[in-house]
């Protein structure tokens, strides 16, 4: 589980975003991190979004997608 949010909270994940991706932009790269699990309400201070962490299912998502591990964390740039 991975949880975050911005640290002014006016934007996050919110109804019907679940399983949507979280991806964060490294040095002009857009790397996946996470998969979007739940949130207590939309947007709400100190209330970060939770997100399922995908390292633990790096082998399954590079035999049925296109992306490849990048590091054996989890960014995962396209092939």
């Amino acid at each position: 589980m991975l949880c975050a949010g911005k640290q002014d909270w006016s934007q996050d994940a919110c109804k019907g975003d679940s399983r949507g991706p979280m991806v964060c932009d490294v040095d002009n790269r857009m790397f996946f991190f996470g998969i979007v699990s739940w949130d207590e309400e939309c947007s709400r201070a100190l209330r970060p979004d939770v997100y399922t962490t995908v390292t633990k299912y790096n082998k399954w998502i590079e035999e049925n997608t296109v992306l490849s591990s990048f590091t054996s964390g989890s960014m995962y740039p396209q092939k």
